[in-house]
């Protein structure tokens, strides 16, 4: 079963479009947004939130902006240290600067962080630390510059819509960053040097032109052995790759097409699926977001990044996202590496959809392989937010060298929306393989490789809850049909031999070798239920033997004295039989009698059973005695009455 998911809420006083996590101190995350320039009563922020509590979230600092400026539409953290924070922002320039060509839409600040106490753990809540904001240090602006080169035209809305930076690798301070242009007459791309803590215009790398009306939909890259960065964005329907160097020495060559989605057939009116995010999982492996033509739903792609340039890349896996996204709209990535380099490492991926619901992923994996790779849904978070998501975060995970004396772990995802609310779910990790073993030591994961999915057990266990049931229910029906106490459907008694048939069906015994208590007052109470029954068929019989008796020596009288009468005035005599319910006998003229008139002798084997049967139901026959007192007598029938007539 999926661990429960711990998670807190915060409401801020301005709309949020981006946020990211410190990668040094997961405690803290940066969000930034606003109401834009000259709109009163909103205003521009950037704002750190203390996440070290599982279960409640709050402010720690704030920097107001200007209102003469745009509003916050891109945030990132470039450096942290144990006092203060450089955060990188996308914020653009008055409208009368931009009129004048000026437009310097990166921003970089400090913050102050709140100072800490001794790490611990609080019981329920999981807070990992407790601050305290005395000594804090002064929040300030750093520096401006314009990266851009895009020209200046009557009406231009261009704004700084990515802001991504290189991942921090330990040991070192150098890291790389990537902006891009949104609503510009013409896309850019520009890379940087982000070390510093104020970028210029003269640390700009590469600058990638776009064609007219393209934009680049998303930036990323990852360092490579060579020493150099790897630099991927992608178009609506192409992902393009470059290696960039830190030292200014790229290579001369333009950017490379890595994947371009199929064009469909040009005699049919079928759209593209376009490419909303993408990240760098290894140098060689992209995981991208696409999202199906007319919003008919959202998949996540696996992109193949071969080592030879004049190679394209190719999609190795592809999963469609549950049904109710039929629009994605955020994507984040965290890879939970481990301590062993030969060892397979763990990527979470979080998927935000336009149903205001998270689908969070994990992909394991060897990070030199791309082979045999499948994703697992770890959970899926449904109603997040009252209002449209704009951005996620997950927090940056570093490798424990001894997790076994570690502290419990926890990754955190950070998720914000339009209203200005914040929402932060912290999922616990979890060790594996357990036990470690010397060739494949215990690392941090968010869902253990191989489990399975929860709708993979629901349908387990209601299949084996089934199946015990059906086992049970057959096993029940057969003792019982072979104990006699139902009828046979199954035939069960046939199954077993005649020596295990009688130990089965053997009265219950006790260890001195008596039967139960209860077996003799069964006996006697099936001894005396025979009894009474017994009896009872006996009276019955006895009944009914005085009634056929009685009806007979009736019929016998009634023979007997129209015979005695014999003819008169030349009209013979006739008894009358009736059959309503009971038969009955009653004398009568002959002559009164009309139809066909037969004597006994005369009538054929069926007739004379079809009588015998319904003097049988009547209680008139018994036996040849009965046969003999119908000798010489006629038999007539007519609406039912039947007529028998005496000779003589």
């Amino acid at each position: 079963m999926t661990p429960p998911v711990a998670s807190a809420e915060l409401n801020l006083t301005y709309p949020i479009y981006a946020a990211d996590f410190d990668p040094h101190k997961s405690d803290f995350l940066l969000v930034g947004g606003g109401g834009g320039e000259g709109r009163s009563g909103v205003g521009n922020k950037i704002t750190l939130i203390n996440t070290s509590k599982k279960r409640e979230i709050n402010e720690a600092v704030d920097i107001d902006l200007s209102r003469n400026e745009d509003s916050v539409t891109s945030l990132a953290v470039a450096q942290s240290t144990e006092s203060s924070a450089v955060v990188f922002a996308g914020i653009n320039s008055s409208l009368k600067d931009q009129e004048k060509g000026k437009n310097e839409h990166l921003r970089s600040f400090r913050l102050g962080l709140p100072a800490k106490r001794k790490r611990e753990e609080n019981g329920e809540d999981g807070a990992t630390a407790e601050e305290k904001t005395d000594g804090l240090l002064k929040s300030e602006a750093l520096g401006k510059a314009q990266l851009f080169r895009t020209p200046v035209s009557e009406k231009n809305e261009t704004y700084q819509r990515v802001l991504r930076l290189s991942r921090p690798v330990d040991g070192s301070s150098s890291r790389m960053g990537a902006v891009a242009t949104g609503l510009a007459p013409a896309g850019e791309v520009v890379i940087f040097d982000a070390s510093k803590s104020t970028p210029t215009e003269n640390d700009a790398l590469k600058r990638i032109r776009l064609d007219n009306n393209e934009e680049a939909s998303d930036v990323d890259m990852i360092p490579t052995d060579s020493g150099e960065f790897l630099v991927a964005y992608s178009t609506s329907y192409e992902i393009s790759v470059c290696p960039v160097s830190l030292s200014g020495k790229a290579k001369s060559s333009d950017p490379r097409l890595l994947y371009q989605y199929p064009i469909p057939d040009v005699f049919k009116d079928i759209k593209r699926p376009s490419f909303r995010s993408m990240r760098f999982l290894t140098p060689r492996l992209i995981a991208a977001v696409i999202n199906l033509p007319s919003r008919s739903g959202s998949e996540i792609l696996l992109i193949d990044v071969p080592t030879n340039d004049a190679l394209e890349g190719s999609i190795i896996l592809r999963k469609r996202l549950h049904k109710g996204i039929k629009s994605a709209t955020s994507f984040a990535v965290s890879t939970l590496p481990s301590a062993a380099p030969t060892q397979n490492i763990q990527h979470v991926l979080a998927i935000a959809g336009q149903d205001i619901s998270i689908t969070i992923l994990t992909l394991d994996h060897h990070p030199d392989s791309n082979q045999k790779l499948s994703f697992a849904v770890h959970t899926k978070i449904k109603e997040v937010h009252p209002m449209q998501m704009t951005a996620l975060a997950l927090t940056h995970f570093k490798p424990l060298s001894n997790p076994k004396t570690a502290l419990p772990q926890f990754l955190k995802l950070a998720s914000t929306a339009m209203n200005g609310s914040i929402k932060v779910h912290t999922f616990p990790l979890q060790l594996y393989p357990t036990p470690p073993t010397p060739s494949n030591p215990a690392r941090y994961v968010l869902r253990p490789p191989g489990q399975k999915t929860e709708a993979a057990k629901t349908v387990f266990s209601v299949f084996m809850a089934m199946l015990m049931i059906a086992l049970g229910t057959l096993a029940m029906q057969a003792f019982l049909e072979i104990r006699g106490g139902t009828p046979e459907y199954l035939g069960a008694k046939n199954w077993l031999s005649p020596r295990v048939h009688g130990w089965l069906t053997r009265p219950y015994i006790f260890e001195d070798g008596r039967p139960e208590p209860w077996w003799d007052e069964y006996a006697a109470g099936v001894a005396e239920h025979g009894k009474a029954e017994y009896e009872r068929i006996r009276h019955d019989a006895r009944h009914a033997e005085r009634r056929e008796k009685k009806v007979l020596e009736g019929l016998k009288s009634t023979i007997d004295k129209a015979r005695a009468l014999g003819p008169r005035e030349g009209r013979e005599k006739a008894v009358v039989l009736r059959d309503k319910g009971g038969l009955s006998a009653e004398v009568g003229h002959r002559d009164d009698l009309v139809g066909e008139h037969r004597a006994w002798e005369e009538l054929r084997e069926h007739e004379r059973l079809a009588w015998k049967e319904r003097l049988k139901k009547a209680g008139g026959w018994v036996g040849d005695e009965a046969e003999a007192v119908f000798k010489g007598v006629f038999f007539g029938e007519l609406a039912g009455v039947v007529g028998d007539a005496v000779r003589g």
